[in-house]
């Protein structure tokens, strides 16, 4: 029986800047090697977003949203 991987990376597409400064926030889920990427309906502050954890990073409100967001996709 073969072992089967499984993978989510969340980022930031960064040459979609909105209007109000912010990034929208993509996902990619890798399942056996099979990439599959989508909109996570949300965007955030390039700012607070940290690239190697694939969240947002601080104690604002904003931090505590958006996380809160991906952790339930």
């Amino acid at each position: 029986m073969q072992k089967s991987t499984f993978n989510i990376l969340f980022y930031v597409k960064r040459n979609a800047v909105k209007a109000n400064g912010k990034m929208p926030i993509m996902g990619r889920i890798t399942v056996n090697g099979e990439a599959i990427q989508f909109g996570a309906k949300t965007e955030v502050n390039p700012k607070i977003w940290d690239t190697k954890s694939g969240k947002a990073v601080g104690k604002t409100q904003e931090v505590i949203d958006v996380n809160g967001i991906l952790e339930s996709i």
